[in-house]
């Protein structure tokens, strides 16, 4: 019986070989092989075209990436700003080395595709180092992080972006205020029932924030991340495609902002195109809000 299994195994790879020799390519196993068009998805889109959208970034988020895609980056760092490493890393799939995960699906999935994820696929990273080299999980120079839950995350975005205007609109009119009655002006930054400190506008122009609290300079409300410091899903995703998996944004990591086409020296360039990063946001910001659920469907038909 063994045998028969192994003999139509084997039959089965030869099949496939020939048919990919049959149709002059190369056999290659990939998790991406089409990347989305962002030009047939720009401006306000319809339902059709939206879902559609959405469907790619659902199909990339679970997609697993293989060194034929671009996972690695052998000389690229897990920086945000694209910064070559000094040397090789030790070990090619390692949980700093990136990739540490194949797919975004092998974290987020508990309990369900795009949740949380259980102890085991905890990550490492190098808070507060924006252009470092980054290849130990000793927590004297790491952060050990658990994965949150994508639920909802649409609207916490919109919400932070909302609450961003707010700061904002304080920030003009002390501004404005300061200049037209030549007196220093102090306005309280409060929004959605959320308090931020006070600033305080001078005639001059001049803004004094050193009475701020929980917020940077700009007065942006950053909802993701644990220390909140990723302003969108946008950001966020492609600091986590590279992070996790080595696999570049052409938005960032591309020959307009680097000058290469294949920044991390992996062999494979247009890794990520911008299109694909708007089909992960879609997908991303499309997923339910949590939901408490009193009685589940199945207790409450074992009690009928």
């Amino acid at each position: 019986m063994n045998r028969d299994w192994l003999t139509r195994i084997s039959a089965l790879g030869l099949i496939v070989s020939a048919s990919a020799a049959l149709a002059g390519e190369p056999w290659e196993e990939r998790g991406h092989k089409t990347h989305v068009d962002q030009t047939r998805y720009s401006g306000d889109l319809d339902p059709t075209r939206l879902n559609t959208l959405i469907g790619h970034g659902e199909r990339l988020f679970k997609a697993k990436f293989t060194v034929h895609d671009g996972a690695g980056r052998p000389m690229a760092t897990q920086a945000i700003i694209p910064t070559k490493r000094k040397r090789l890393p030790e070990k090619q799939f390692h949980r700093t080395a990136g990739l540490d995960a194949n797919s975004c699906a092998g974290c987020h999935n508990d309990p369900v595709t795009g949740g949380a994820g259980d102890f085991s696929v905890n990550v490492f990273v190098s808070e507060g180092f924006t252009n470092a080299d980054f290849d130990t999980t000793d927590p004297q120079f790491s952060n050990e992080r658990n994965t949150n839950h994508l639920m909802g995350a649409g609207l916490i975005e919109l919400l932070a972006r909302e609450m961003t205007a707010d700061l904002h609109a304080i920030r003009r009119e002390a501004l404005r205020a300061a200049r037209s009655s030549a007196e220093t002006q102090t306005r309280k930054l409060v929004t959605k029932g959320v308090q931020f400190g006070q600033i305080m506008a001078g005639p001059d122009g001049i803004l004094d924030l050193s009475k701020t609290e929980g917020i940077d300079s700009d007065l942006v409300v950053r909802p993701f991340g644990q220390k909140g410091v990723m302003t969108s899903l946008r950001q966020f995703t492609i600091n986590a495609l590279n992070h996790h998996h080595g696999m570049q944004a052409d938005e960032r990591f591309g020959a307009r902002w680097t000058g290469e086409t294949d920044f991390d020296e992996d062999g494979v360039s247009g890794e990520i195109s911008t299109g694909d990063i708007s089909a992960l946001v879609a997908w991303q910001a499309t997923r339910p809000p949590p939901a408490s659920h009193a009685r589940g469907p199945c207790l409450a038909r074992s009690r009928r």
